[in-house]
């Protein structure tokens, strides 16, 4: 009798390990993929909202003038492009929610006038539009995605005088940082005349906009 409730019990823990074992294994295959996908979407969160935040920091300094610095996580590669006239925050993810190998515009602002984009032959206003727009394209990369989210600066055009405003970015320092927390500070030169027409009969006028990256660590 006490070698049959042995057995008994001895089935019964093989059978409660069992559910044991199987809900692990369930648990870890379905939930490890979701866990995966919610660090993803969260990374990329983090990297449009940087973005967003040195659209409006850029915007700033050349409004009013003077120096900031913000504070950036990053899970990527943050890099000045003055060739470009761009500040690129670029991430790897296996996941994408934008469609490939096209800028798409974020926020409010239409990238009129900036080069590269469907909207490069439009243009820009003075008192309608910001020098600063920012947008983002993906590129796929070997069963994953490479994701820009670009800061671009691009000229405005006064309607009452004419003038064409240059917003020429300049790196200072370092020009690229690696992930970790990075400070990004971004400050606005003076205008200056050149003397040259613009195309709506007014001056070219050239505004210097500096960006450097240095270690928040």
């Amino acid at each position: 009798m006490k070698a049959h409730k042995a057995q008994i019990q001895a089935v019964s823990y093989v059978l409660v390990l069992g559910v044991i074992l199987a809900t692990v294994s369930a648990t870890y295959f379905w939930g490890l993929p979701l866990l995966q996908k919610g660090e993803a979407t969260s990374k990329l969160e983090s990297a449009k909202a940087s973005a967003m935040e040195i659209q409006k920091t850029l915007n700033e300094v050349i409004k009013t003038g003077g120096q900031k610095s913000i504070t950036i996580t990053s899970y990527g590669m943050i890099i000045i492009k003055p060739d470009e006239n761009a500040i690129d925050y670029i991430i790897r993810s296996k996941k994408s929610p934008y469609a490939t190998n096209i800028w798409i515009p974020l926020g409010s602002e239409v990238p009129h006038g900036v080069k590269g984009t469907p909207w490069e032959n439009s243009t820009a206003f003075l008192g309608h539009d910001q020098p600063a727009v920012v947008m983002v394209k993906v590129e796929p990369a070997q069963g994953e995605y490479i994701i820009i989210y670009r800061v671009a600066l691009r000229k405005l055009y006064d309607l009452d005088t004419g003038d064409a405003y240059y917003y020429n970015l300049t790196a200072g320092g370092n020009t690229m940082a690696m992930p970790g927390n990075v400070i990004l500070t971004l400050s606005a030169g003076s205008a200056t005349r050149t003397g040259k027409p613009s195309v709506l009969g007014g001056e070219v006028i050239n505004i210097p906009v500096y960006a450097s990256i240095g270690s928040a660590e």
